[in-house]
């Protein structure tokens, strides 16, 4: 029989609130929320991440651009494992 996968079966908890994340990065790496990011919430195996998206995020025609999707990945990535 397979192996489900998926957050059925996350076997850990989140240790950090969104804000506890947020608040230690802003000790430790300040310029991280200047980019217009934040963290909304974190659950086992998932964070959502807002991005305040300005100019300088956008393709022309007004799409956000790929390396500001990529950090938004990779943000989410390291606010799950930090949390």
């Amino acid at each position: 029989q397979g192996r489900r996968s998926g957050r059925d079966d996350m076997d850990y908890q989140v240790e950090m609130t969104a804000e506890a994340v947020s608040a230690y990065l802003d000790e430790v790496f300040p310029a991280w929320s200047r980019g217009g990011l934040s963290i909304e919430s974190i659950e086992p195996g998932r964070a959502t991440i807002g991005l305040d998206a300005g100019q300088g995020h956008l393709r022309p025609g007004g799409t956000v651009n790929g390396p500001a999707l990529f950090t938004l990945a990779d943000f989410a990535a390291y606010a799950v494992e930090t949390g």
